[in-house]
């Protein structure tokens, strides 16, 4: 399984590869060229992050939602075998959330919302509290539609967060805000580690719960505290 999913690794590595027009280099805004540099692409993103006041509050939402809600996705095993199922059924449930994801992928982009904003925080705040009815579900049909309708809901924050960040920023120094987007989702390994160490001291079920019952609390203040962000 592992050696397939490689394999498509491979074949859209390849197709990456093909569909490059223009290499070693890239356009700076006065029309010339320079060469890429990763220390280079950090500190300016860095920059961008302090000086970009809307840009920075909003990447928040990327860290909250990286460190408390998918920091749950390597503890599914221990909910399997919590629900008592086997190998077909734990693939399947860790597939729900990125089901879910897809379909409401589609309806995001047929609705064409126009208050992105809005949807991708009603996107958190609905995924982190669906993922609270998993975290406490005994029957594994209910489970699984509970991360379903997590990743359906959770599409809107998905769908956003990259259309969002480019469209802050001009054309010129969006290669900086997404290398920043990428930044922020950086946080999820802090919460996989933070996330794993309270659930092997408590129970996995209530350190769910209380992990992403904690990041709705700061999204909720978030959100409040800036409204801009709502409208954008």
């Amino acid at each position: 399984v592992y050696l397939g999913i490689a394999g498509t690794y491979v074949v859209a590595l390849v197709a990456f590869l093909r569909s490059l027009r223009i290499a070693g280099a890239r356009m700076l805004p006065d029309g010339a060229h320079a060469p890429g540099s990763v220390g280079g692409d950090l500190r300016a993103s860095i920059a961008l992050i302090r000086e970009h006041d809307v840009l920075r509050r909003f990447l928040v939402f990327t860290v909250l939602m990286n460190f408390f809600y998918y920091a749950f996705v390597p503890l599914i095993p221990v909910f399997a075998e919590q629900l008592d199922v086997g190998p077909l059924l734990t693939g399947l449930l860790a597939g729900a959330i990125g089901a879910g994801t897809m379909i409401g992928a589609l309806f995001v982009a047929r609705m064409q919302p126009e208050r992105m904003g809005a949807l991708h925080i009603g996107g958190v705040l609905g995924a982190m509290c669906f993922l609270v009815v998993f975290s406490q579900m005994r029957w594994y049909p209910a489970a699984l539609a509970a991360l379903f309708v997590a990743g359906l809901l959770g599409s809107g924050f998905g769908t956003t967060q990259s259309a969002l960040v480019v469209s802050m920023v001009p054309s010129e120094l969006r290669g900086r805000a997404l290398g920043a987007l990428s930044m922020a989702i950086g946080a999820l390994p802090f919460g996989n580690f933070t996330l794993g160490l309270i659930a092997r001291q408590t129970d996995p079920r209530w350190a769910v719960t209380a992990s992403v019952g904690l990041g709705i609390a700061f999204v909720l203040v978030w959100q409040q505290r800036h409204p801009e962000l709502r409208r954008l």
